[in-house]
């Protein structure tokens, strides 16, 4: 189980989205080729989430219900 930080709704799985660096920061047209990353959003809310900072576990998860 998964929290995320931002809307903080937890849900069993995050999305995976494919991006184009380029076109994220507006300046896909300055450039002839593209640089692609994968990375995590929360399923409602769809803000990006740092893996290693954003996702709990389920077994941190008791401790911030109590």
């Amino acid at each position: 189980m998964y929290r995320c930080n931002e809307c903080g709704r937890k849900f069993e799985e995050p999305i995976y989205e494919t991006i184009c660096f380029e076109d994220l920061y507006g300046v896909g047209s300055q450039f002839e080729d593209r640089h692609y990353c994968t990375i995590i959003t929360c399923p409602f809310c769809h803000e990006y989430i740092d893996p290693e900072m954003d996702l709990w576990d389920e077994e941190y998860d008791d401790e911030y219900d109590e």
